[in-house]
């Protein structure tokens, strides 16, 4: 049925195929673990092909019909996860052996960057996060390369609920990577984020960044507490981000901080930054605050300037 039935052109047969499968799953118990490295990607994938074609159809129309799309977007997700489809994924999770989840890796991180529709990218995302947080021995030998590929997705990723469940995915990862691919990790999204400071989606991309710095942190606090030297300046300084053009025309909240600077004030507090920390990481400091006044980007000269203030404050 997997090689076949499911490849047929027919849309009927297709879907008698995958009734037939789901059946086969569920009836079939252990037995159908030497197939679960084809099954789980196809399951996964399921998802989105079994989704009514209505709801990605009211998606586009959201607005148009007084729902938030991000409002939309999470009844999809849970629509897919209720399915028996899903229900038939998690069985398949719960019989791998580590030789049948490392052989699903390679698939599971070509679904993470190229799936096909919203359910079949939030559930590849869910899947490494379960294997990542329930089946660590097997997983710990591909973190770091599942990592780096979920945060290319996260930075990619158009819908909300998507970055998400990326973002939760890479948290539990982060727990199990090593500590060089991690750094590198966290290096190269502070230079993507002084870069982004002068592109046109830079609000909404900069805010992605720091909200996966923040659940980094929520999910892997050991590992992270190891690497501050790679993040903490870069909160200390986004914490003093402004507050963006539509947010200073919110009536009453001219004074309050803005999305941006809130994710990074909650990144820093929750891991670790104090006075003492921002001392300790002086010099890694010093040298990104030269870097963004030297920068073309008004909102990290302003925010690097504030930072500088605070900072001779701590000193004084």
């Amino acid at each position: 049925i997997l090689l076949d039935g499911v490849l047929l052109p027919s849309e009927e047969v297709r879907a008698v195929c995958t009734k037939q499968l789901l059946k086969l799953v569920q009836g079939s118990g252990k037995h159908v673990g030497p197939h679960t490295p084809r099954l789980v990607p196809f399951l996964i994938e399921s998802l989105s092909s079994n989704e009514s074609s209505a709801l990605t159809y009211m998606q586009q129309h959201a607005p148009g019909l007084g729902v938030s799309a991000g409002t939309f977007e999470a009844a999809r997700v849970a629509a897919a996860r209720a399915s028996p489809a899903h229900a038939a994924l998690e069985q398949c999770l719960a019989i791998m052996d580590d030789a049948q989840v490392g052989a699903t890796v390679p698939r599971l991180s070509e679904i993470l960057v190229r799936g096909t529709g919203l359910p079949a990218r939030c559930g590849a995302a869910r899947v490494v996060l379960q294997l990542a947080r329930d089946r660590q021995s097997a997983l710990t030998p591909h973190a770091g390369k599942l990592l780096s590929v979920a945060t290319r997705a996260i930075l990619e990723e158009r819908s909300a609920a998507a970055r998400r469940a990326y973002a939760s995915a890479a948290a539990q990862l982060a727990r199990l990577a090593k500590p060089e691919p991690l750094g590198d990790l966290l290096r190269s999204l502070t230079q993507r984020y002084v870069l982004t400071a002068v592109t046109t989606n830079e609000q909404e991309e900069r805010l992605t960044l720091a909200s996966l710095v923040r659940e980094l942190g929520r999910g892997a606090p050991d590992a992270m507490g190891g690497l501050r030297a790679d993040w903490l300046p870069l909160a200390f300084i986004g914490r003093h981000e402004p507050r963006w053009e539509a947010e200073r025309q919110e009536a009453g909240k001219q004074h309050e901080a803005g999305a941006l600077a809130s994710v990074w004030e909650e990144a820093y507090d929750e891991g670790g930054g104090n006075a003492g920390a921002a001392a300790s990481h002086l010099q890694e400091l010093l040298a990104l605050l030269r870097t963004m006044v030297d920068g073309q980007s008004w909102a990290l000269r302003r925010a690097a300037a504030a930072a500088l203030i605070d900072l001779a404050n701590l000193s004084s």
